[in-house]
């Protein structure tokens, strides 16, 4: 058994609200004063050698979750994905053409593909992305690379895809396996494919796994929550995020 006293330890040292750095700088630090200029300044004042993490931001999905607050759009047509795509890959080379400009190296030592869903890119654009990443910044040796994955409809093709691009980490959103609950935040997924799709994945060698799970959504209680807990647990993942419900219905008007 644990020790109750760390345990106690643990839970009044993480009890409290904390910054989610998904960007950064964050969003309330973002305003109308931060201009190109000011952004490609702070490219060329790097502190010599500093290591970098990148956050590539897929803002689409083809069904959406009502308990969502991210930035994303709704699509059943690829062809606003593959625009994004040119635009995103230009950023990618005005990006890096400024930072390859200091005299020291920067690194890459993070890299997060999150949306949205980042998995709705087709097998080959996402290879095609990962390539000019890869040819536009120097990755540190042991990178760390993350996906956010949507394991309800992802395919076979497209799961190669990730693992042969390097793909070391997955972010697996569940939010919550009962039923109930699944019906009410619009969002139907089973544990069977659920599991599924972590088992393919680790046979392709990636077994660096986190779960998302969410606390106060509708119809939940205690007990439903501590399932969900107990069932990603059983799926042998190496992190569980548990994430607050954030009400904010005007992100979706």
């Amino acid at each position: 058994m644990q020790n109750p006293q760390k345990i106690k330890t643990l839970l009044d040292k993480y009890s409290q609200p904390i910054p989610r750095y998904t960007s950064y700088p964050t969003a309330p630090y973002f305003s109308d004063q931060v201009t190109a200029a000011t952004f490609k300044d702070s490219l060329n004042n790097l502190p010599d050698g500093q290591n970098l993490s990148l956050y590539f931001h897929i803002p689409y999905c083809d069904t959406l979750c009502w308990f969502c607050g991210c930035h994303t759009k709704i699509t059943q047509k690829y062809q606003p994905i593959a625009k994004y795509l040119v635009a995103l890959k230009a950023e990618i080379t005005t990006i890096a053409t400024i930072i390859k400009q200091n005299p020291t190296a920067h690194p890459v030592s993070h890299i997060h593909f999150g949306g949205g869903s980042p998995t709705i890119l087709s097998p080959d654009d996402f290879t095609g992305l990962m390539h000019h990443i890869k040819s536009s910044f120097t990755l540190a040796k042991n990178a760390e690379i993350a996906v956010e994955i949507d394991p309800r409809d992802i395919q076979d093709d497209m799961l190669h895809a990730l693992a042969d691009s390097g793909i070391n980490r997955i972010s697996v959103g569940v939010q919550d396996f009962d039923p109930e609950v699944q019906k009410a935040i619009n969002r139907i997924q089973t544990f069977k494919e659920t599991k599924h799709v972590i088992d393919k994945l680790a046979k392709l060698g990636v077994n660096n796994v986190n779960i998302d799970i969410i606390y106060g959504l509708p119809k939940q209680d205690v007990t439903k929550i501590l399932d969900t807990a107990q069932k990603s647990i059983s799926l042998g993942v190496d992190r569980i995020a548990l994430f607050g419900y954030a009400h904010v219905p005007w992100m979706k008007n």
